[in-house]
């Protein structure tokens, strides 16, 4: 069974993966990429916990909790504001 843990780091490659990779994705949460490797990399360090899950969530436009749930796809394609 995954946990929390597991299911937040999944989710969070999705995201990552919509918006173009781990350098939009640092960019749309207001991190280094560097740090965003450490939870959502192969070989990830750091889990995502509770605080950094909802602040991925407000980033993204996504109701609370939404990390917390398994999705099987997702479509988020929002791009960073690089303005």
């Amino acid at each position: 069974m995954k946990t929390i843990h597991d299911i937040r780091r999944s989710n969070a490659r999705k995201l990552r993966d919509g918006v173009g990779g781990n350098s939009s994705f640092a960019t749309m949460i207001d991190r280094e990429p560097t740090q965003t490797s450490r939870f959502m990399g192969d070989g990830a360090t750091k889990n995502i916990g509770d605080s950094m899950a909802r602040h991925i969530e407000k980033c993204f436009d996504l109701p609370v909790g939404w990390l917390d749930q398994e999705h099987q796809t997702t479509n988020i394609t929002k791009k960073p504001d690089v303005s």
